[in-house]
């Protein structure tokens, strides 16, 4: 019973003593990378989750035998953050501000033909789908200014949500791939 307690009392002194770092209230992100643009917003949950509203551009390529192109369309995305590590970084008296921590989230995307900037052919079409992505990510500042980076991977699961996109693809979803890698600058 002795040994219980002292485990438990244990766990108690290591959480509280690391209760000081928490994410920030709320940051305003511009970023740039394997993304050609993405505008976000974290908002703070608790001492250690964040909620970050991102609307980006992903940019769609097609190969024919003729024929070649690009073009960007629309992203929307929508992703609880868990910064499980920035009380530690804190108590090792590492940077901190502007949530510069390692995070695990859940990416949840929904990408539309809503807006298509650069040239298809008529033949080509971007099919609406709906991605959810468990990711782990780091987020770091650069120097002493607001410029950060950010690398996230992960694996996850996507489908077309309609009739319509369905038709172009025999499955109706599967497997997707997250790799990112971001530079941009934070907003106070």
């Amino acid at each position: 019973m002795k040994l219980l307690k002292l485990a438990a009392l244990a766990v108690l002194f290591s959480v509280s003593s690391y209760a000081q770092g928490t994410v920030e209230k709320s940051l305003f992100n511009v970023q740039t990378g394997l993304t050609p643009l993405a505008i976000n917003h974290e908002a703070k949950l608790g001492d250690r989750f964040a909620l970050r509203s991102e609307l980006s551009f992903a940019l769609r390529a097609y190969w024919t035998l003729y024929d070649s192109g690009y073009a960007f369309t629309p992203v929307i995305n929508l992703e609880p953050r868990w910064y499980y590590n920035i009380a530690k970084r804190e108590g090792k008296g590492k940077r901190t501000d502007n949530n510069s921590a390692n995070f695990i989230g859940l990416a949840s995307r929904y990408s539309s033909d809503w807006v298509v900037l650069g040239g298809l052919p008529d033949y080509f079409t971007i099919p609406n789908s709906v991605s959810f992505v468990p990711k782990w990510g780091i987020r770091r500042g650069i120097g002493q200014s607001n410029f950060n980076y950010e690398f996230s991977t992960g694996l996850g699961y996507f489908f077309y949500p309609d009739q319509e996109s369905q038709k172009y693809s025999s499955k109706r979803g599967g497997f997707t791939v997250h790799l990112d890698f971001r530079i941009g600058y934070t907003f106070k």
